[in-house]
């Protein structure tokens, strides 16, 4: 008892060998930049708790969500990240520097509300 695999293709059995031509379709689709400039940003709103950082970073740019990312930094002053030059979003160690986010969520109100309670909540277990 064997499978009949490959033996014929979801084309040929349902819809037989006629011929599948598509004409005059045309597709509108308009793709945000989301690819954020590491080296054009500024740094919005900034919360601070214990050893970790939340930051609202604003991309210029960038389209998706209006170029704002919330970011958690771990073992970081906000007068250092005030001082860097390039921030990626991503967690790359890929740049010239080694300033990898620990954590991102969603720029919105409740993004950033749920950034500060997992600051608070990370300080909270040691």
């Amino acid at each position: 008892m064997g499978f009949k695999m490959l033996s014929e293709s979801y084309t040929d059995r349902y819809y037989g060998n006629a011929p599948q031509t598509i004409t005059n379709v045309e597709v509108n689709i308009t793709v945000p930049n989301g690819n954020p400039n590491p080296f054009k940003f500024h740094i919005d709103t900034t919360y601070k708790f214990g050893r970790f950082v939340a930051a609202i970073i604003i991309y210029d740019g960038c389209s998706n969500y209006e170029g704002k990312k919330i970011l958690v930094f771990e073992n970081l002053t906000v007068p250092e990240l005030k001082k860097v030059n390039f921030l990626d979003p991503h967690f790359s160690d890929k740049g010239p520097t080694n300033l990898i986010p620990i954590a991102r969520f969603e720029p919105t109100k409740k993004g950033w509300n749920m950034a500060k309670m997992f600051i608070e909540a990370m300080n909270a277990q040691e």
